[in-house]
């Protein structure tokens, strides 16, 4: 390879990048529409049978920030945890009732969210299957709302990740490294990063929870227990593949053999 290769290669790769750096996002309407049409496509997504499996319980038990925000931060980090959450209110929880409470909601995990003085930032029992993720921890009276709010919800996150097996992750600075102070919450997001999101489901499932496999009708149709067709994409699909061959293999009898 001489220089003059070296250079065309290299001013090939960075057009290549500057035309990548310029290629327009697609915003989250358009991203929906296309899901949206890909879904149409292959006749709908259903849940393999089977699935989902086994609860994990999200306990509120404080009144200070709404349990929305929180529902809203596992949202973000289940897009491979589908169809096991459950969120519940209680009064008030403890280290003596955790594990009671957990098993009274038919639950293989539960995470408390409380706001008590008694209780450190989190408490994690891993081989009991709870967590609790204390908001009165985060700050003190001094501690702005929108602060309070923001390391919160980046700590919910943290707990949950650890209780459900993604304790670590590669990435550095961000929300499941080096974290032993509320002021280390602050430079933080409450999205997972994704090496700890793709531990999590192999997690579960070791512990009884399976997350809802969705799948594509004309797979379901080829396995054998999607249910009838109820609009002409399913129903061309469910003819295209139940169809019998226009060329049937032929068998001959053999003599020799009795078949």
């Amino acid at each position: 390879m001489n220089f003059k290769t070296v250079i065309v290669g290299v001013a090939l790769i960075a057009a290549g990048h500057s035309f990548a750096e310029t290629k327009p996002e697609l915003t989250p309407q358009e991203r929906a529409e296309r899901r949206e049409a890909l879904i149409a496509r292959v006749g709908g997504l259903f849940p393999r049978p089977g699935t989902p499996s086994g609860r994990i319980a999200f306990v509120n038990a404080q009144k200070r920030i709404p349990v929305e925000e929180f529902k809203a931060t596992f949202a973000k980090n289940a897009s491979k945890v589908r169809g096991v959450d459950t969120w519940i209110e209680a009064e008030s929880v403890s280290v003596a009732n955790a594990n009671a409470l957990r098993k009274s909601n038919n639950a293989q995990f539960a995470v408390f969210i409380a706001d008590d003085p008694a209780l450190p930032m989190s408490l994690i029992a891993v081989e009991e299957g709870w967590a609790i993720m204390n908001i009165r921890a985060l700050g003190d009276d001094k501690t702005k709302d929108e602060l309070l709010r923001h390391r919160a919800k980046n700590e919910f996150a943290r707990v949950y990740g650890i209780l459900c097996g993604g304790a670590s992750s590669q990435f550095k600075s961000q929300i499941m490294n080096t974290i032993s102070k509320p002021s280390d919450l602050n430079g933080c997001t409450d999205e997972l990063p994704v090496d700890v999101t793709a531990k999590i489901p192999m997690y579960l499932e070791g512990r009884g929870v399976k997350s809802e496999q969705l799948i594509p009708y004309r797979r379901a149709v080829q396995e054998g227990w999607a249910a009838a067709p109820t609009n002409d994409v399913q129903k061309a699909i469910w003819e295209e593949i139940r169809a019998l061959p226009s060329k049937p293999i032929k068998i001959e009898f053999d003599p020799k053999r009795g078949k």
